[in-house]
Formats: C-alpha cells, structure tokens, sequence
C-alpha cells in the first residue's frame, strides 16, 4: 500500500506539472499512469468488497497477474534499458530481411544436399551388416530385429535437408554431421569410412558461408539498429552515411539512353526495360526454382523428359534474355551492370551442364560435377528480389552479399 502510494503521489505531480496532454503524450507515462489504475484498483477491491464472492475472486487474481508489469517501471527509468527495447522494436524489419536471406542460402544448401547425398546416409542396427538387402532378421548378438533407419539428419527431400541446414548453422555438432555424410555410399549400402572425402568441402563452405557469415548478419543487424537508436536517444545524427555508398550498385538501366538510330533496337530497348519484362522473368525464375525442386530419387523416364524439356525452355528464355539485352544495350553497357554480368555467368553455366547432360551417355563425366552446375542456376533466384520495389532493406542485404 505504500509502495502504491508513493507512485500515485508521483503521477499525481507529473500531471500537474506538465499538464495532463504533456503527460500522456509520453508512452513511458502512459504505461506509468496504468500501472497507477491497476495498483489502485487492485487496493480498492482488495479492501472495498467482500473477497469471498467470486466475481471479486476473479477480478483480483486478473489484477493481481498485471501486476507482472510493474517491472516496466525500471524501463522506463533507464536510458540504456530504453535503447535496448527501442533497438529489439526497431530491428524487426531488418531481421525478417536477414531472415529471408537466410532461407534463400539454407535452400540453396539444401538443394545441394538432396543432390550430392540424398537418402544415403541411411544404415543398419546391426553395424555388422552393410547392405539394406542383408539387413533382415534378428541380430544374434543383441537379439533384436535388424531395422534399416535413418539418421537423425537427413537430406531426403527439400524439406528435412532445409531444417538439417538450418541444424548445421547453429553449429551443433555439425562434425558429425560432416562424418555421416563423408561415409555414406548409396541407399542401398551403408556407410563406409571416408567414402566420399570430397564432400568435406560442402559442409566447410556451408559453415563458412551459412553459419561464420549469415547468422553473423542477425549480430551485424542488431549492433547497427542499436547504435542508430542510441544516436536518436541522445539526440545525435549522422554527419554522412556510407553505408548506401559502400553497398551500391548500378543499376542495369541506370544512365543508359534509348537508341536513337535504329527503330528495332529502340523498340528492343522499349521491352528489356519495361516492369512487365522484369515481372515476367522474375516469375519465371521463380517457376524454374519450384521444377528444380521437383526433382527426386525415384523420378521415373516422364518426368525425367519432363524435366530435361523444362529445364531446356527456361535456360532458352534466360538466353532471349541476355540477347535481347545486349543488343538494345550494346555489350560495352550491358556488362557495366554487375546484375548483367551475374546473368550471364548464370545463363552460361546453365547451357554447360545441358551441355554435360546431353553429352554423358559418350563422355566419361562425373555425375557429382552436373549435379554441382545444375544447383549454380539456383543463384538466379537471389536476381527475383531485385525487382521489388517494397523489399528495400532485402535489396540492400542482396547487394551487400
């Protein structure tokens, strides 16, 4: 009842002092000024009525647990509290940008693992018994029926290899991880020790790029909104801003002017820098991520055709593309862009592995390297975000990367 009194007796001055729209206008003083009600309300019900009926039961248990926010108090007397809650508050946006970039990796990653692992990290309960055939039966030593199971990270399909992605970049235990996948062999057999020592190397970029790299860019987020908030407490501004210089870059149309000399450059020019153009391979970017992720173990001869002629139409669009380009922008402009420039490294990888795929039935080409070109196309993704005007702080984080 005291403590009670002396914050009432508080609110009571403020208001007098500043006026009751001075006062209300601050939202600190707004949460004190309830905190007040609340206190009062539970003193006045607590000792103003009969505390057997229910209804008063109720009433004082749902005061009682609003009492919880008193704490807000410490809040709003401390500056250094105030930034860090301004800091969590304003760091919402950016962070679901980060987030959106972490996924896009993850996905990318994970892509991958279907492709070079898939359901070969699987194994038997009998670590004698190496192949999923043979394992059948009770196992003599234990006398427990031999069970051929997965391991707790696995790269099945999109979806368990997204979240192992994301188990990985926590860092936990990720070695084993690395292990499990280095001896895996095929579905069909177990593991066997080190027998795929070149996957070391994704995992190591993964945990380069994944985890050393994106998670960091939640930590990176955090201190610049931080320092932001506690420039705008303390009423300091920013004399110039680098970071918008240090992370720009040109824009593909950005200073380029319309041929003037030939109408069906012109014309060319008129279509390649229309928003319908960049909506339309935006979308179809988008439409080429979703049938490469439709790819499986067992896929049978339809849908491998299927998929060779979907994958042939999307890398002849993404070509009309660059051509259409380059020639209303003549090749010395083109390439000034580096988004022109990443399109047409994506567009020229794309074509080698059509080119490695048509031509492996003659040439003694490892299977792991198509695989490894097929997932570089995925890259095209990260070029759709460009074209939304609404995801600013998403562009900026593209291209900071």
């Amino acid at each position: 009842l005291g403590i009670n009194s002396f914050f009432l007796i508080e609110c009571i001055i403020k208001i007098y002092a500043l006026t009751w729209k001075s006062y209300v206008r601050s939202p600190w003083n707004r949460v004190d000024f309830f905190l007040v009600l609340v206190a009062v309300a539970d003193v006045l019900l607590e000792y103003g009525t009969d505390s057997t009926a229910s209804s008063s039961v109720r009433i004082l248990r749902i005061l009682r647990i609003l009492r919880a926010l008193r704490p807000l108090r410490v809040i709003s007397r401390s500056k250094g509290l105030r930034i860090v809650l301004g800091t969590i508050s304003r760091a919402i946006v950016p962070v679901l940008n980060t987030v959106a970039i972490a996924l896009c990796v993850f996905f990318v990653f994970g892509v991958m693992a279907v492709q070079l692992i898939g359901d070969s990290t699987s194994f038997c309960s009998d670590p004698f018994v190496l192949e999923r055939a043979a394992c059948q039966g009770v196992d003599e030593t234990t006398g427990r029926v031999r069970l051929w199971q997965p391991r707790a990270m696995s790269y099945y399909w999109i979806g368990d290899a997204t979240l192992s992605m994301f188990v990985l970049a926590s860092q936990d235990n990720w070695e084993y991880a690395m292990y499990a996948g280095v001896d895996a062999r095929s579905r069909e057999l177990g593991p066997r020790v080190n027998a795929n020592p070149l996957l070391c190397l994704y995992y190591v970029s993964f945990m380069i790029v994944g985890s050393f790299f994106v998670v960091q860019l939640f930590v990176g987020v955090f201190i610049d909104t931080f320092q932001t908030v506690s420039q705008e407490i303390k009423g300091l501004h920013r004399s110039t801003t680098m970071s918008s210089d240090a992370t720009s870059m040109a824009d593909p149309n950005e200073g380029v002017v319309r041929p003037m000399h030939n109408r069906l450059r012109g014309r060319v020019f008129d279509i390649v820098t229309a928003t319908w153009f960049e909506l339309t391979i935006a979308a179809l970017i988008v439409l080429n991520v979703f049938v490469m992720a439709c790819e499986s173990f067992k896929a049978g001869l339809p849908q491998q055709q299927l998929l060779a002629i979907a994958d042939v139409f999307f890398n002849l669009c993404f070509a009309a593309e660059v051509v259409c380009k380059q020639f209303a922008l003549f090749p010395k402009l083109y390439f000034r862009s580096s988004w022109n420039k990443f399109d047409f490294a994506v567009v020229m990888v794309s074509f080698m592995g059509i080119g490695f795929d048509l031509s492996g039935a003659t040439l003694a080409i490892n299977p792991t390297i198509l695989r490894v070109l097929r997932i570089f196309r995925l890259l095209r993704l990260l070029r759709a975000f460009r074209i939304f005007k609404a995801a600013e702080g998403l562009q900026r984080l593209v291209k900071t990367l």
